[in-house]
Formats: C-alpha cells, structure tokens, sequence
C-alpha cells in the first residue's frame, strides 16, 4: 500500500549522503527558507500522492508508487555497493542503474511540470494551426454550414443564448481566437496522461546512457560530493566556465549526464561510444561537480554529509517558483 508522502527523490538514495546513520539525517540547504537544517530524509523530497492515477474504473490507483517501491528503490543500495568496489561492471548492472537515472530524472515534480507546459504548447500550437485555415473565406462558410447541417438543434440553441453570434464567423473572430493575448483557452492534460507518459520515457533514455561512456569518479579523501532534490541531469560545462542545462537533451552526444550516486561516488556519462572509466578524480572536479549539482535551476534543496558544502554551494542557488503541496 503506498504511503500518502510520495518520495520523488527515494530515501534508499538520500541514505548515501547521511551524516546521522541512527536517525537517518542530513544537511538540508531550503532555498525558499535559505536555512540550513539537520534534516530527517523522511522530510524532505516527497508530496502527497504524487504519483496517484485514475485506473480504467475511474478509481484511484497507487500502482506507480507501489511498482517504485517495490521493484525500483530497493534495488538501489546493492547497485552502489557493485559501483563501490571500483571494478568493471556488467551489462545488467549498467542497465539497472541507466535506468535508475533516467528514471529519477523524469519523477521529480519539476519534469512534471516541464511535461504538462509542453504538452499544452504543442496543443495549443496545434489548435492555432488549425485556426489559422478559417482565415480564408470559404472554410470558414463550409464549417458554419457543416455545423448547421449536422447538429441543427444546438447551432439553434447557440443562436438563442449568444446575442454576439449571428451565425456566422468573420475574418477578425477568427483573428481574435489565434491572437495569444485574446485567446481564451485553458487546456488540461490530465494528470494520467502526463504521470503515463513520463514513465514511458523511462526506457527509451535509458537506452541512450547505455551506448555511451561512463566515468566512475570517487572522491578523494577529505572531499564530497553533494545531491539536491533533482539529483539527475544534462548538463555541459563550457571553456569559459559557464554551465549550460539540458543542452539539448540526452540525446546529444556532446552533453554530460550528472547523478551523484552518494558522498564519495558520481557518475558522468557521456561521449558517443560505450566505455568504463573508473578512479579517484581531483578536488577540482569535485568541486565542478558540485557547482554543477547546486547551479540547476529551479531546485530547492541542497543536500549534503557536511553543513559547509551546503553553505558553500547555495549561493548558486535561485529560490523555485512555489508549488502547492
């Protein structure tokens, strides 16, 4: 039975970066609160039925969240303690963790969003296209009378309760319902559709970090690295230092794919050919790793085994938009 707290960012995974093994806390950078708190991982990182679809019934449905907790979170700590020994890993193996990736990527609450507006765009593009043809003059005739042809009763009906209609559509009312600033629309996708289609993502971008060289890199002593609540992400950082997100994608094979998988491993995936590259990096990639973890836009939580990386790293935070619970 899945909780009401839907965790976007699985506690299996915030356990890697604890600095309280016994009541299972870290440091937490709140760039809405811009505090810095001891925080249980049982806290942060979640909302309430996140992941809760309808069923063909129309009933609610926690299948998603029950599948993440049964079949995908669990396996996590075996995967970093395979990654740990510092040796060739399998096939399987890099499967099972692309996956993990790719799918901790496309849960969190941001992707959501970024899902929903762009679902809605391509509709309303979609809709502005087809407007756009009742711009000529014999369409917009050949609709009216399609219209009244097919369902007389309601184009009566319409008639009677909208003085403005008189049965006819011009040029400018056309013009009017494509204008952006008077386009009186709102389209809702559905929570469904945008949960299902997410998930359906998840394989195909695996797939992709599959066919592309990974680097194992373990921190050296004394050095961390530090998470956020959108720990998985593409990124490029340019010779001038500055980091461009997404930079088109995980498809574009001159992108780096960035997941702290705990304090002391991260992952970079990246290159066009498929190879494993395992070692202690420098300080200085650490830190380039972090500035990269905690410059994403629109995160709210840096997380952390140490209250100064946290301090140092949020100033490159910006406060997220708010979010209703």
């Amino acid at each position: 039975m899945a909780t009401k707290q839907a965790h976007f960012v699985p506690k299996t995974y915030l356990r890697g970066f604890l600095f309280d093994e016994k009541k299972e806390r870290v440091y937490a950078y709140n760039s809405r609160s811009n505090l810095i708190t001891p925080t249980k991982i049982d806290k942060i990182c979640s909302q309430s039925y996140l992941y809760r679809v309808k069923d063909k019934d129309d009933n609610d449905s926690d299948e998603i969240e029950e599948m993440l907790a049964k079949d995908i979170e669990p396996k996590y700590q075996g995967l970093l303690n395979t990654v740990r020994l510092g040796e060739w890993i399998d096939k399987t193996t890099i499967a099972d963790i692309s996956t993990f990736i790719a799918l901790q990527h496309l849960r969190v609450p941001g992707t959501m969003d970024f899902f929903e507006e762009t679902g809605i765009k391509f509709l309303k593009d979609a809709l502005k296209d087809e407007l756009s043809k009742l711009l000529d003059d014999n369409a917009r005739k050949a609709i009216i009378d399609e219209f009244k042809k097919d369902d007389p009763v309601r184009f009566e009906k319409l008639l009677k309760e909208n003085p403005d209609f008189t049965g006819e559509l011009s040029r400018q009312d056309i013009q009017d319902m494509i204008d952006e600033n008077n386009m009186k629309l709102t389209i809702d996708i559905g929570k469904n559709n945008v949960i299902r289609g997410i998930f359906e993502q998840v394989l195909p971008i695996a797939e992709k970090f599959i066919r592309r060289g990974w680097h194992i890199m373990f921190a050296p002593d004394g050095y961390e690295f530090i998470t956020s609540d959108m720990p998985a992400f593409v990124a490029k950082l340019m010779p001038d230092g500055v980091i461009h997100f997404s930079f088109g994608g995980f498809g574009r094979l001159d992108s780096d794919i960035i997941f702290p998988m705990a304090k002391d491993v991260c992952i970079v995936i990246n290159g066009p050919e498929y190879f494993q590259k395992v070692g202690v990096v420098t300080p200085e990639t650490v830190d380039i790793i972090n500035r990269m973890v905690s410059s994403r836009p629109n995160i709210q939580y840096l997380i952390s085994a140490q209250r100064p990386l946290v301090k140092k790293y949020s100033r490159y935070l910006t406060s997220p938009p708010q979010m209703q619970e």
